[in-house]
């Protein structure tokens, strides 16, 4: 005769069988999900902030993989270079507003919100003037530190300068799914 554990066991044991059963296993025929194209552009724009060119470079169109306009995104020569690149991509985000479907192609509206490097550009112009810069080594070594100082503080308590710009990306459909069309019809449509 079988004792409660022993039939605890066996209940047990059933109903994994049985849960293994009804739910689809991981393995057999497995297929990925389809991947609309707002999914596929948030990757592919994930991947780019980030510095996964590489990554990126899987959600663009066929007419994309080569184009002059993802070099430039490429992972910087140094250490220092990607660590700035690194520090900088935190600062920026999107939010992607609309997409709008038309058969195999789609248009998608972002908008972007990211450091204005203009006018840190000018802040670094105004606070480094060359004409101030002192002839000898060590007093313009102390006017350099003291001005990118002056920055660094102005950042801290107020903040990076940042701007949002809104940018529409087109997508097109290919034998693989959805992918950006780099090169195709993007296009900036200015600053908000």
């Amino acid at each position: 005769m079988p004792t409660l554990k022993g039939k605890t066991l066996g209940f047990l044991l059933v109903l994994i069988l049985l849960v293994s059963l009804i739910t689809p296993s991981g393995c057999a025929g497995k297929k990925e999900a389809v991947k609309g194209p707002r999914e596929v552009l948030s990757f592919y724009l994930d991947a780019l902030i980030g510095g996964r060119v590489d990554e990126a470079c899987q959600n663009l169109s066929s007419g994309g993989k080569n184009s002059a306009r993802i070099a430039a995104f490429a992972p910087g020569q140094s250490e220092e270079e990607n660590f700035i690149r690194g520090q900088l991509a935190k600062k920026i985000h999107y939010v992607i507003k609309d997409v709008a479907l038309m058969e195999n192609n789609a248009e998608a509206v972002v908008e972007i919100t990211a450091p204005d490097y203009e006018k840190v550009i000018k802040d670094l112009h105004t606070n480094l003037s060359w004409k101030e810069l002192p002839a000898g080594s060590l007093e313009a070594h102390a006017f350099i530190a003291s001005a990118i100082g002056r920055i660094i503080k102005n950042y801290q308590e107020k903040g990076i300068p940042m701007k949002r710009e809104v940018e529409t990306f087109y997508l097109v459909k290919e034998a693989g799914g959805w992918k950006v069309d780099i090169d195709g019809k993007s296009e900036k449509q200015g600053p908000s």
